[in-house]
C-alpha cells in the first residue's frame, strides 16, 4: 500500500534520531526519493509513496514534505511531520509504516546505505545525466514548466539498473 510522503519521512526522522545523525530537509527529500525508487524497482512499478516527486533545482522533491519542513532550511529537522486525521478532525503526527515488512525493509536499507551522505551529495547523485531528475528537467525546458513531475516508469527503469 503506498504511503503519504510524510509517513515515510517520519520513519527516516525516527532512524536519524535513533542514530544521532542530523537530518536536514534536503537530505530527507533525497532519502524519500531513493526509498521510493528502490521500492518501485523491486515491486514492478508499485510506489512506496503515493505523491509525485518534482524536479526542483536541487533534485527530486515532494512538495508536501518541503512545505512541512522548509523552516529548517539547512538545519537538522527537530520534529515529526503532521497530517490531517479526518476521524479525529485534527492534525496528528503522520503514522510511520508499520507491520509492512516490504516498506520497513526498504526504508531501513536506504537509511543504512545512504545516511553517510550529505543532502548536497545526495542531490548531486540525483542529477546524473539520464536519471529521472535530468529527464524531467529536459521535459520542463521544452514545456516551459519549472518543476516537472518525475515519471514512474523512468524512476523504475533507473532504480532497476542501480539494483543490479
Amino acid at each position: 500500500m503506498p504511503y503519504k510522503a510524510k509517513q515515510v519521512a517520519n520513519a527516516f526522522i525516527t532512524l536519524a534520531n535513533r542514530d544521532g545523525s542530523p537530518l536536514d530537509p534536503m537530505k530527507l527529500q533525497k532519502l524519500l526519493f531513493y526509498a521510493n525508487g528502490y521500492y518501485i524497482a523491486e515491486r514492478d512499478g508499485q510506489p512506496l509513496i503515493n505523491e509525485y516527486f518534482e524536479a526542483w533545482d536541487y533534485g527530486p522533491v515532494v512538495p508536501t514534505v518541503y512545505y512541512e519542513f522548509r523552516e529548517y532550511k539547512d538545519q537538522p529537522i527537530r520534529r515529526f511531520a503532521y497530517t490531517w486525521n479526518e476521524a479525529l478532525r485534527r492534525m496528528i503526527i503522520a503514522p510511520q509504516p508499520v507491520n509492512d515488512p516490504d516498506a520497513e525493509e526498504t526504508i531501513a536499507w536506504v537509511w543504512d546505505n545512504y545516511k553517510r551522505f550529505s543532502g548536497r551529495e545526495l542531490s548531486d547523485m540525483t542529477h546524473k545525466d539520464g536519471a529521472p531528475w535530468s529527464l524531467a528537467r529536459r521535459r520542463a525546458t521544452n514545456s516551459c514548466m519549472r518543476n516537472e513531475r518525475l515519471e514512474i516508469n523512468e524512476i523504475r527503469d533507473h532504480f532497476a539498473q542501480l539494483a543490479t
